[in-house]
């Protein structure tokens, strides 16, 4: 499986803080939105997984979701 590197910038970083406080109740968007960030800090798939309690190919595509939108 192909890594995929995110690189948020602070207008980003605020911007998907912003929204994991808004959407704060709904664990699912919010979990999506933890590991976009985890995933621009450097975090392993592997430390994603254990952290979130999902699997790879669940991260793979929040990635490439994020990255297409």
């Amino acid at each position: 499986m192909a890594k995929i590197i995110l690189t948020l910038s602070p207008e980003d970083l605020e911007n998907i803080q912003l929204k994991m406080h808004a959407y704060a109740r709904d664990w699912k968007i919010l979990r999506r939105l933890r590991c976009i960030v985890m995933r621009s800090e450097g975090k392993t798939l592997t430390q994603i997984m254990k952290v979130l309690q999902v699997s790879e190919d669940s991260i793979t595509e929040w990635c490439k979701q994020y990255l297409s939108e």
